[in-house]
Formats: structure tokens, sequence, C-alpha cells
């Protein structure tokens, strides 16, 4: 999908389009303004105006991850809450916008390897969001559900207490997603079959994970809003290898580890990076080494590609970390590469 343009080639197509082109081409406007329904769409006299940003650096962050775009997201996020607002743009649609801007801003943060700048975003987004209705702000809330899961898993030391907390988090969350869309469901799924691992509860792990595979099978024709749009079945292989890892299996985690870097799009750099390096970790655990080392300089050279190349981020903390686990093999050749100065974080995503 490109960032919606205004440009006379796309009105001169948009005037000779099938109606189903033409609603084809309408559709990056929909998912831009994900929080937004037809009746506040409508309301929009100048959507592009508010929502192009968004659309654009969220494409960027999936291209190239979201180290350095967090401060761009918030000073959309400023002018719009600051700027006078166009008469045909109320003022509850403009806090939801912002609000969307800043749930962005928290999970480039969080990909920057930034935990707590993420918590303080998305407690900004919250405040932002808060009063205006229900219904207007229900996909917001969403996004904002999740990005809580993947910051409540960020521990160093996962103590006792904080498998528990994690658990009754995940829980809460899914139970509360009943009626919700079957996307956002699969995903709640995998967090707590993520929690279910780590108590040590294998066998309810693997139950979960063969639900979130056959919801999201059953979400593959749906629409997708935008913050879900990296939730496919390549990124669901990536996380159920991590899941499965937790749990003690590697044999399940190598195969979806191996099939997650299989499909997983070219143009998703940042994603395949992390997949793989699920992929070297699962090798290891099945004792092949130099596969390991392989899909580790593969890793190596992608990241080049990424925001700040290897120097921050995730993907660096996790090339670091690999780095170091790999240095304990004496069988394996070293893994040469800019050194990231990020100190290691555990990768829940």
């Amino acid at each position: 999908m490109v960032p919606v343009s205004t440009t006379a080639a796309t009105d001169s197509a948009a005037a000779t389009a099938t109606p189903d082109e033409h609603r084809q081409q309408q559709r990056p406007v929909q998912m831009v303004l994900w929080a937004l329904g037809e009746d506040e769409l409508a309301q929009l006299a100048q959507p592009r105006s508010l929502a192009d940003p968004v659309e654009r650096l969220t494409r960027a962050d999936e291209r190239h991850g979201g180290v350095g775009l967090a401060d761009r997201h918030v000073g959309h996020a400023t002018r719009i809450l600051r700027a006078a607002a166009p008469p045909a743009v109320p003022d509850q649609v403009r806090a939801v916008v912002a609000a969307q801007h800043l749930a962005h801003a928290a999970w480039c943060a969080f990909d920057a390897a930034e935990p707590l700048a993420a918590a303080g975003l998305l407690a900004r987004a919250r405040q932002a969001s808060a009063g205006v209705p229900r219904p207007l702000v229900q996909r917001l809330h969403r996004h904002l559900v999740h990005l809580d899961l993947v910051l409540s898993g960020i521990e160093v030391q996962l103590t006792a207490d904080s498998r528990r907390r994690m658990l009754v988090t995940s829980i809460a969350a899914r139970n509360g997603a009943t009626r919700r869309p079957i996307r956002y469901r699969a995903l709640l799924t995998v967090h707590t079959a993520r929690a279910r691992a780590h108590a040590g509860q294998t066998g309810e792990a693997r139950r979960l994970l063969r639900y979130a595979q056959r919801t999201l099978d059953q979400a593959a024709r749906m629409p997708v809003p935008l913050w879900l749009s990296w939730f496919d079945q390549p990124a669901l292989h990536t996380l159920t290898a991590r899941v499965y890892l937790t749990a003690g299996l590697p044999d399940d985690a190598a195969d979806h580890a191996r099939q997650a870097v299989q499909t997983m799009p070219a143009h998703r750099v940042r994603d395949r990076v992390h997949a793989l390096l699920t992929h070297a970790y699962t090798q290891l655990a099945t004792h092949t080494v130099d596969e390991s080392v392989r899909a580790a300089h593969t890793a190596l050279r992608l990241a080049g590609h990424l925001h700040q190349g290897l120097l921050a981020g995730r993907a660096a903390v996790g090339l670091q970390q690999l780095r170091t686990t790999l240095g304990r093999y004496p069988e394996a050749p070293p893994c040469n590469g800019s050194p990231p100065t990020t100190p290691p974080q555990p990768e829940p995503r």
C-alpha cells in the first residue's frame, strides 16, 4: 500500500476506475483512519492533512524499524492538538488521530529499546483520548491494550510474581476481547500462550497457539486496521517459535521459525531480521550451530538497512545477544558486524 497522495495521476485514475477499483483506491484513507467509522470519515473535510503522516511513518516503521520515528509521531500529535481545527473536523476526531500518533510513538520507542519512554507515550495516548465516546475510540483502545501487553513482558529477570502478573493481564485482555475482531483475538491469544509458557503450562500454551492459528486463518479476508497489519501468518510463525522455545519445545520452535524466514515479505526488513534471529536461536536449541551462524550473518547484513543500522534498537540488541551466545560455541565461526550500543532487553513481539 502506498501513502495517500493528491497527485493528478491519482485523481485521473480514480475518475476512470470501476466501483471495485475505486473502493480499493479509497482503502488507504480508511486504513490510515482506522480509529474512525464511516460517519466520522464523512466529517473529515481534509483527511490527508490529519492522517497521511500516520500512513507514511507506519510504513517506514514496517520497512526499516521504528528507531528515530517516535519524535516525529509526537510532533504530529502536538500540532494536531494545538492547531485550530477545520470546521468539519470535531475536536474528538482530532483527539483520536493525535492519540493514534502517540500510540505509534510508543511502539517506535519500544522498537528503539526504550521501554520507559514507550510507557510514558502510552500514558499520553490514553490521556489524549480521555473523554472521547467509546464507539469512536474503541479501535484505538485495542491498540493500547496490545501495547500494554508488550510492555508488561519487558523484564530482564522474570520472577514468579512477574510471570503471574503477565498471565493475569493477558487472560483479562483476551477475555475482554471475546466480541472483538478475530485477528485481534488471535493476537491476544498468542500473548496468553506466551504467558502460559513462562508459567510452565506447556500443554495449554500449545492449545492456545493452535487456536490462534485457526483464528488468524478465519481473519485472512477481513479488513485489517493499520496498526495490526504486521500480524499475519509469517509474524505468527515467528511468535509461535518464540513461545515454543520458552516452553522447551525446540523442534516445534525450529519448524515455525523456518517457516517465518521462508514466508516473511522481503520489504519488511525489521521483521525479517527478527525472524532470522528467532531461527538462529531455534537452530542452537536443536544443536545445528552452522545454520544458526548462517542466519546470524544474514540478519547482520539486513540490519544495515534499518534506521541507524546496527547502532540502536531491538534488532541491534538481539544481534548482540546472539553474538554473545554464539561465542560460547567453540565450533561457531565469528559473527562479525558493528557492535550495537543498546543494553540487552527481551524481545516480546
